[in-house]
């Protein structure tokens, strides 16, 4: 058996491009994630680098293995190869529109493509399964720009795919601007220097391993040294590192499945919300850990992959109250969704994931729903207590009700101890103070409901927020006119204690926000008493008294929060 070994050499990467022939991004390696500001960093120091004629302009670490029959498989490195060699398709593309049609075939023949012998060309780079067939089709010569902005149309908002696509067309129009703004007579000297630049000066450290090596646990270790590895990557890579070569496409083709439904969430907080509900609590950093512990054969690492992909809908079903996982419970169950999402309350996902595992019917998703607001509202929100006791209790309540060993009621009855009772309810809301207008809004909405409909109505309070026309206003503030007559007006630590105060917000349409903000005592008082808000008009009792400071904002806090006690009440389940 040969002996593994670790190589490190420095290449312009172009240079690396060039004399690797063949790069292989594997199956099971992160997709493309370069947006905007990574891409146009990228272009930004190159542009400066060239101007400057800088001798060097360093990328980074590129690690590959092998050669295997010829290929290279790329273990890290593949965000700026697949960059680079965008820029290179541009100076291809560049090159033609000024027919320079001998250097485009160079740079194509040199950097983009390759010929095998007995075969036609293929790509440098082959990407890995999920963006291999598109950037295989981007790279061709002379692709129209309006078919790949009609291209990048259809994709999904922040795939993987979209990414490569708007990195390619970014490319494109960043070194035609460039070229362009130079005399006619420089502009193929520039796109001379940018290419030499790219294959030369553009240094990469390249480590390569012995094909020998164990490829996924020099992957791991990478991420032992500091870098930016998140545990799905890790799970990713254990995942493809475990289930045998000819598995892998079907496996693919299902982690797709999985990545495209939580895009826009938060990946970390996924694997932690799913294991939770089954297994229950963890911390982040020893997740990675268990899930080898638990899934250590082929089979069970496969099921895994599959319980993830039906578990990331449930997640998204979880952050989206219009998704269809919702259906059938009902608009009081989306708008009770709704109304956890804006609260980020993140401690009770995995009981609604485990919720929404087994199917519960609507009576009981409701029931659940219910205690879930009240038991964030009390706890959370207003009680601002500490967040490691509710995770604990509602990992509990999770693992107990994912595996069918207890109902909702029982479930709910072990986190009755965590809310605080209407006494001290009152109490903390008394002193609530709140600068984030989401949750603010959704407080007020919640006592406006009381007021309006005799119960907490989380439908009526989306539907409401949904209209886009409520906002959540100061009475008093730093930009109130100073005549507002306030006896404390004087005294420099008065509107830092008030300002962000229950007592001291109210709800008001757009436009009579807008008035409030010019609006002396008297005008305020009249619109405040004219707004439709009940919790709103109610306040023209205080102001009625001819001033608004210190005591008259505490009693009408006082008053909201006995409203707030029967609004979000914790009634054990039979």
């Amino acid at each position: 058996m040969p002996k593994s070994y670790l190589n490190a050499e420095p290449y312009g990467i172009g240079e690396l491009i060039s004399r690797k022939k063949h790069l292989r991004v594997p199956t099971h390696q992160r997709d493309y994630a370069w947006g905007p500001d990574e891409v146009g960093q990228l272009l930004d120091d190159l542009f400066t680098a060239v101007e400057a004629k800088t001798d060097e302009y360093f990328l980074g670490l590129v690690v590959i293995v092998g050669p295997t029959d010829g290929d290279w498989m790329v273990l890290d490195g593949q965000q700026r190869l697949a960059t680079c060699t965008m820029v290179f398709a541009a100076v291809r593309f560049w090159l033609r529109q000024l027919s320079r049609n001998e250097d485009a075939d160079q740079i194509q023949r040199q950097f983009i493509s390759v010929r095998r012998l007995g075969g036609g060309d293929e790509p440098r780079l082959l990407m890995n399964y999920a963006n291999r067939e598109l950037f295989s089709y981007l790279i061709q010569p002379d692709l129209d720009t309006d078919e790949l902005r009609e291209r990048l149309r259809v994709q999904i908002p922040g795939s993987s795919n979209e990414k490569l696509i708007s990195g390619f067309l970014a490319c494109r129009a960043a070194v035609g601007e460039k070229m362009k703004a130079l005399p006619a007579t420089g502009q193929d000297a520039f796109l001379y220097q940018l290419s030499d630049f790219l294959e030369n000066q553009s240094q990469v450290v390249c480590l390569e391993v012995d094909q020998a090596a164990d490829a996924y646990k020099i992957f791991e270790s990478l991420n032992d040294r500091g870098m930016a590895l998140s545990a799905l990557d890790l799970v990713k890579n254990f995942v493809f590192g475990t289930v045998s070569a000819e598995r892998h496409p079907e496996l693919a083709t299902t982690w797709e499945d999985m990545v495209s439904q939580i895009v826009d969430a938060d990946a970390e907080d996924f694997l932690k919300v799913a294991w939770t509900a089954q297994f229950g609590r963890v911390q982040r950093g020893a997740l990675y850990s268990l899930i080898r512990q638990e899934y250590s054969s082929e089979p069970q690492v496969i099921e895994l992959v599959r319980t993830l992909a039906v578990q990331a809908e449930l997640y998204t079903a979880m952050l989206e109250p219009s998704h269809n996982a919702w259906a059938d419970y009902g608009a009081e169950c989306a708008g009770l969704v709704a109304t956890l999402r804006d609260l980020r309350s993140g401690q009770v996902r995995p009981i609604l994931l485990a919720a929404l595992s087994r199917h519960i019917s609507p009576e009981d998703m409701r029931d659940l729903l219910r205690h879930l607001v009240a038991l964030t509202v009390r706890y959370q929100t207003i009680g601002r207590r500490r967040t490691g006791l509710i995770e604990i209790g509602c990992a509990k309540a999770a693992k107990e009700l994912f595996g069918a060993t207890m109902n909702i009621a029982d479930s709910l009855r072990d986190l009755q101890v965590l809310v605080p009772p209407d006494e001290q309810f009152v109490v903390d809301f008394g002193r609530y103070r709140e600068r984030n207008s989401k949750r603010a809004i959704h407080v007020l909405l919640g006592i406006e409901s009381m007021l309006v409909h005799g119960r907490y109505r989380a439908d009526w309070v989306h539907e409401v927020l949904g209209s886009e026309q409520v906002v959540v206003h100061l009475l008093l503030g730093k930009h109130t006119r100073r005549n507002w007559p306030a006896p404390e007006m004087d005294d420099p630590g008065f509107l830092e204690d008030v300002t962000n105060r229950l007592g001291n917000l109210c709800l008001l349409m757009r436009q009579d926000a807008k008035a409030l903000k010019a609006a002396d005592f008297g005008d305020a008082s009249r619109i405040v008493a004219s707004s439709d808000f009940k919790s709103t008009s109610s306040a023209s009792r205080y102001l009625g008294d001819g001033q608004w400071g210190r005591n008259q904002i505490m009693e009408r806090q006082n008053e909201l929060a006995h409203i707030a006690a029967d609004c979000w009440i914790w009634e054990p389940l039979q």
